[in-house]
């Protein structure tokens, strides 16, 4: 195999990978750059028609992020009941989520759930349990394709006033997993002990 080769080899395996994620915008920014490979690729073996239809992609691709970022998105909080039809439908259909994210958690015991509205549609859930003006957060999930930190920076970050409202003064996360982790220090929380976050509002 010689170098010509093996880069067509590896942008196909940026392309492949590229279809293999549920995020729109991460899908757009990797297989962008497989493109961009595979444009190289074409000059590498001179094909025109490979290098002028990748670089016609990557174009394409730069242009719906565009629009993606710049398309003013709507989050709303519903109140969810827990003894509803569809707070049991939502629960089913994203319960191996959920048990790994939250495992063995109790719904029952919590004192507010919400549903997490995103251009009128159900991405998630939030929850947590009351303690006078704090608030321990128990669930905080969002379905998968919708994971890319946005409502979670529209809550805790541009909209902490929400909770505020309510009359509380301090957040407490429970994340389990290191996913979970992640996401909580990118939204500003602080670790104060193995798996507990917290955030003053």
């Amino acid at each position: 195999m010689n170098l010509i080769e093996f880069f067509g080899i590896i942008a196909s395996v940026v392309i492949f990978i590229s279809l293999a994620m549920t995020s729109i915008i991460k899908l757009r920014w990797v297989n962008t750059l497989g493109c961009l490979l595979f444009a190289i690729y074409g000059i590498m073996i001179h094909s025109i028609a490979t290098t002028f239809l990748n670089l016609g992609i990557a174009v394409l691709n730069l242009y719906y992020l565009k629009k993606l970022y710049l398309t003013k998105e709507d989050f709303k909080l519903v109140l969810a009941d827990k003894e509803s039809e569809y707070f049991k439908f939502f629960l089913h259909q994203n319960y191996n989520d959920l048990e790994y994210f939250f495992s063995k958690i109790s719904f029952d015991d919590m004192d507010k759930i919400y549903y997490l509205i995103r251009n009128n549609s159900t991405v998630g859930i939030i929850g947590w349990n009351e303690n006078h003006k704090e608030i321990t957060i128990q669930v905080d999930y969002v379905i998968d394709k919708f994971r890319d930190f946005k409502f979670g920076k529209y809550l805790f970050i541009h909209n902490i006033s929400f909770f505020k409202n309510l009359g509380y003064n301090k957040i407490i996360q429970i994340a389990p997993t290191k996913a979970h982790q992640d996401y909580v220090e990118k939204i500003g929380f602080k670790k104060v002990s193995e798996n507990i976050y917290s955030k003053d509002i």
